[in-house]
């Protein structure tokens, strides 16, 4: 069976957060005053900062923790939480946020948390100055990785009991979206209002998208229990959302999923002169996925036969060629299963040529057309074994260098004074009957 699965219609988008805490904090934020002082987050504006009266992030109100204002002998372990956030949705996820972390010896620290739907993960943790008044430091988390519909940021002050500084943050955003700046993105799509009657679910191949329809569900999921009796090929899923008063969505379709679509190939060759088929080029090229870029190629040995045991399945251009001898050449051939291709080269002899008789009855030609002579050239790439060595020595030797004039590799003669023979290296036989 097949599992279709997908989301409603009425499935809000990812609604970005944006907080700039002119109005105070917000009563859906949570505040969590630890430690042993009862000085902790609250919102805070440039006419009342205790530290540099009229001095803020951006000349507007911020969420202030101070610890110098709460005096020696105390702690703070101060937490900011926003409400929770549903961004399962979301395809990529950033906190962004401008800062002043005023540090001021070891032990304290300014901590950005955030919850994966199990656990607080700490995505910044910050033992250091970070920004200033009027000049801000401005951070972009990418929390992508802990996208989740419980999804909420923490922001977590501890001065570990030692008279600290501060810290400021402003313009706080939960976003699936940041500019080149870092600049967060805060558009939204709504949700359609229109009633929703159920989901009519179709099966359609990828190549053809003819629709089958295969049932109505109310469920966001649906089971293709006619499956396994599908033919082999390339399928995908269309989903139409049905409202009230009988009107259609559009077909959404899902992505493709292959049904058998691989068996074995294999193919046979033989020539009716009797010589070998070695050297015969086979060449299969899918034309009905041409995406794809799919060619299976072989050359064959001295048994002329070879097997592909994972071929696709498809329609294939089909080519066998083999130098003296008709190629053989198949056009939009459909594979859907097994196949063993087994193939006779006919081997190419020409007529005679300038036939003539005289009117005494007496008659003349010339030879037929040769097979044109095929040229020789070895570059040694493929080693020197097809070579022969009289006598059978380690003399001749393949050398990577390209001290005769040419590129590497080239043969070398290797000799010792103290030896006295003659030395011969052979190169593999060929005819020349047809070369003038």
């Amino acid at each position: 069976n097949v599992l279709i699965t997908w989301h409603s219609p009425a499935f809000a988008p990812f609604a970005p957060v944006f907080e700039t805490f002119d109005n105070g904090i917000p009563s859906s934020w949570t505040i969590v005053d630890g430690g042993t002082s009862t000085h902790t987050w609250y919102m805070e504006t440039p006419a009342g900062n205790p530290q540099t009266t009229g001095a803020s992030l951006d000349g507007t109100p911020f969420a202030y923790v101070d610890s110098d204002e709460a005096g020696s002998g105390f702690t703070l372990d101060e937490q900011l939480i926003t409400p929770v956030v549903n961004a399962s949705t979301a395809t990529e996820l950033y906190v962004t946020f401008d800062q002043y972390y005023n540090y001021i010896s070891s032990g304290e620290f300014a901590r950005v948390d955030v919850f994966d739907g199990t656990d607080w993960v700490t995505v910044l943790n910050q033992v250091a100055d970070a920004g200033s008044w009027n000049n801000p430091n401005h951070q972009v988390l990418n929390v992508t990785a802990y996208a989740n519909e419980a999804f909420q940021v923490r922001f977590h002050y501890y001065d570990n009991g030692s008279w600290a500084w501060y810290w400021a943050i402003d313009n706080v955003a939960i976003t699936d979206a940041v500019t080149r700046s870092g600049a967060p993105v805060l558009t939204n799509t709504e949700a359609p209002e229109r009633g929703l009657f159920g989901y009519e679910v179709y099966r359609t191949t990828c190549e053809t998208g003819a629709l089958q329809f295969l049932g109505l569900t109310l469920d966001t999921l649906f089971n293709d229990n006619t499956w396994g009796t599908v033919p082999s090929g390339m399928y995908k899923w269309g989903v139409v959302a049905l409202y009230d008063e009988d009107n259609p969505s559009e077909t959404i379709f899902s992505n493709c999923l292959d049904k058998d679509m691989i068996t074995t190939v294999s193919v046979t060759v033989t020539t009716n002169s009797g010589d070998s088929p070695e050297g015969t080029n086979v060449m299969f090229a899918n034309t009905s996925e041409p995406d794809l870029e799919l060619v299976y190629a072989a050359q064959l040995d001295e048994t002329g036969y070879f097997e592909w045991v994972e071929f696709r399945k498809g329609t294939y251009d089909i080519f066998a060629e083999k130098l003296g001898f008709a190629a053989i050449e198949i056009s939009d051939y459909v594979i859907d299963g097994p196949e063993d291709f087994v193939w006779l080269l006919e081997e190419l002899l020409l007529p005679v040529s300038d036939l003539y008789v005289t009117p005494t009855g007496f008659a003349t030609w010339r030879a037929g057309g040769v097979i044109p002579f095929e040229p020789f050239i070895e570059d040694f790439s493929a080693g020197i074994d097809s070579w022969t060595k009289v006598p059978n020595t380690g003399n001749w030797q393949l050398s990577q260098t390209n001290l005769a004039g040419g590129v590497a590799p080239e043969v070398r003669f290797y000799w010792s004074p103290n030896t006295t023979n003659r030395f011969y290296f052979i190169s593999p036989m060929m005819s020349t009957l047809t070369q003038t």
